[in-house]
């Protein structure tokens, strides 16, 4: 199999759902690309951890991924490899967690033969997966961030069809209008799309002359995507119709988007509670005081009592992340640290030594 979701994220087989999230939340740091700047290995380990999360994460997804490692599947780097009793059927893993494992093992098992019919049905297009780094108060407080969907889209000259507009369509002489050719292999019939007619089971009189009959185009799009408040890491943002372009003018498939905040240096998350640190004078904490400390909703005075230790936590009730599916929000707690001057002067020393002889 092309690729070990399990390895690329660095877990056993038999890891469960904590295990997984952990790891992913290890790796996404390490290889998030405002940790990595201009790193393009890094970027690109940081989407195959994204797509890995995706199908470990979700019980049905990695049942079927668990499945098809189990039979066995073909690798295009080894093209004589095969799992368990021969299996060596050329199997997109994006098509098992589209269509589940009835679809594959309907084709593996006599479900389309490649003759019989005059032509095949239209294949929706394929669901796309993005992780995308979002400012810190963009995910606390929702918005609209513009990102760019790669992969091919659908041919705006012959939308999809393959044809140069205006030409005819003939059966596909390889397929015979079926759409799809069969090999026997290890005692099964491995049916695989036509190479000649891109799985439609017609071939154009004359091609697109923008595609060249593919019914592609390539290049990015750029979308808005709206960012719900206080979306988790471990939630995705469907948007349909936004995935790859379909075979033969079907609908296009779906895109799901995972947020991952930037790095920053003012704010941390933990569930639906900010926090913020913030540096208090010796006499302050000695003494009591005001101070003034900056939340995602804007600056607040907050009380600092006498006689306040390094580490203490003030707690500002309601000042987090608002979490509409739970009806609450979150806190922001502000950690003091309280600041030892590191130099006196001559008379903060006198009065130092003097409050030493009182103690």
């Amino acid at each position: 199999m092309s690729k070990d979701y399990y390895k690329t994220l660095g877990v056993p087989e038999n890891a469960d759902g904590d295990a997984i999230k952990s790891s992913y939340r290890e790796l996404v740091k390490k290889y998030h690309p405002d940790r990595n700047p201009g790193d393009n290995k890094a970027e690109e380990r940081f989407k195959e951890i994204g797509e890995a999360y995706d199908v470990l994460h979700d019980p049905k997804k990695r049942r079927q991924y668990d499945q098809l490692r189990k039979y066995g599947a073909y690798d295009p780097r080894r093209p004589n490899s095969g799992g368990a009793g021969g299996f060596q059927g050329n199997i997109n893993m994006e098509d098992l967690l589209r269509g589940g494992m009835g679809d594959i093992f309907g084709d593996l098992f006599g479900g389309r033969r490649g003759r019989g019919r005059q032509r095949v049905r239209s294949q929706a297009g394929q669901d796309l997966n993005l992780t995308v780094s979002v400012d810190f108060l963009t995910v606390a407080l929702g918005g609209k961030v513009k990102i760019s969907v790669p992969g091919d889209g659908r041919c705006p000259v012959c939308k999809g069809s393959g044809g140069q507009p205006g030409t005819d369509f003939d059966q596909c002489p390889v397929c015979e209008g079926s759409g799809t050719v069969s090999q026997q292999q290890g005692g099964f019939a491995i049916s695989r799309p036509c190479s000649r007619c891109l799985g439609r089971g017609v071939v154009p009189r004359q091609p697109c002359q923008r595609c060249h009959g593919t019914g592609r185009a390539p290049g990015d799009t750029a979308i808005m995507v709206t960012i719900p408040a206080g979306i988790s890491e471990e939630k995705r943002i469907r948007i349909p119709g936004r995935g790859e372009a379909g075979e033969g003018g079907a609908p296009r498939g779906d895109l799901y988007v995972r947020v991952v905040p930037k790095a920053d240096g003012t704010f941390r998350r933990e569930g639906n509670n900010v926090i913020t640190e913030e540096d208090i004078p010796l006499t302050t904490a000695v003494l009591g005081g005001k101070l003034t400390t900056q939340t995602i909703h804007g600056e607040v005075s907050v009380t600092v009592p006498a006689g306040t230790q390094s580490g203490a936590k003030l707690r500002l009730k309601r000042k987090g992340i608002a979490n509409k599916a739970a009806g609450r929000t979150g806190d922001h707690l502000v950690i003091l640290r309280v600041s030892i001057p590191r130099k006196l002067t001559k008379k903060q020393r006198e009065l130092f030594q003097k409050l030493s002889e009182l103690d």
